[in-house]
Parts: structure tokens; C-alpha cells; sequence
């Protein structure tokens, strides 16, 4: 397998094949953490969120604050977690949602699915 340049036994590694493979592409995982302010809790907001989690292909949590706010862990493809904070906006129709704020974090932890925590 001389000429090919990889290896003697000619197996290529996947960081070279992913790098020379223009169909392989690679799916960065972004994680966020959001807390949302307003008429949020005793609404239904927890549900609505893990309703659009799942359907959206999102994982992480979400749970209510002593301090009356909503937080949210989310992880997912940023297009994803894009189309879901747009939901989050919005939130059940008897919420009122008054802030909504986001930091992008680096998170070690992955999530498999989307839970409601107490």
C-alpha cells in the first residue's frame, strides 16, 4: 500500500477520512442555560417546554426557581436549540413571558433525553 501515505497496512484513521469525505459532516452539540422571568410558574410551562424539547430534538431539563422563575439546561444542534428558545419566547398561552435570558455554556455532561425536574 506504499503511495497512500496512512499507514502500513493502509487502514486510514477517522480524523483523515472524516477531513477528506465532503459527505461526512459532523454535528456540534451546543449547550445552553436559560432562565425565564414573568407569569411562568403554575402555567404549565415546564410541560409546554418538555413537549417542544422532545418534538424539537433537544435534551437537558427544565425546573421551577425558588425565586419564581423558570431555569433551563438545553442541549442540542444550534439550529435546534434556535427553533426551541423561539418557543421559550412565547411559552403556553396563559404564560406571560416578561425576560428570557440565555448564556451559552460549556457543559462536560451530555443529556439523552429531556426531563422536568423538581
Amino acid at each position: 500500500m506504499q503511495g497512500h501515505g496512512d499507514s502500513m497496512s493502509g487502514k486510514r484513521s477517522a480524523a483523515t477520512l472524516f477531513a477528506k469525505n465532503p459527505y461526512v459532516s459532523v454535528i456540534v452539540m451546543k449547550t445552553l442555560q436559560c432562565r425565564i422571568s414573568g407569569l411562568v410558574q403554575g402555567v404549565g410551562f415546564r410541560y409546554f417546554t418538555l413537549q417542544r424539547a422532545r418534538l424539537l430534538g433537544v435534551n437537558g431539563f427544565v425546573r421551577n426557581t425558588s425565586s419564581g422563575d423558570v431555569e433551563i439546561v438545553a442541549q442540542g444542534e444550534e439550529g435546534m436549540l434556535g427553533d426551541f428558545i423561539k418557543e421559550l419566547r412565547v411559552g403556553p398561552r396563559s404564560a406571560h413571558v416578561r425576560n428570557l435570558r440565555i448564556d451559552w455554556i460549556e457543559h462536560e455532561q451530555m443529556y439523552h433525553s429531556f426531563e422536568i425536574h423538581l
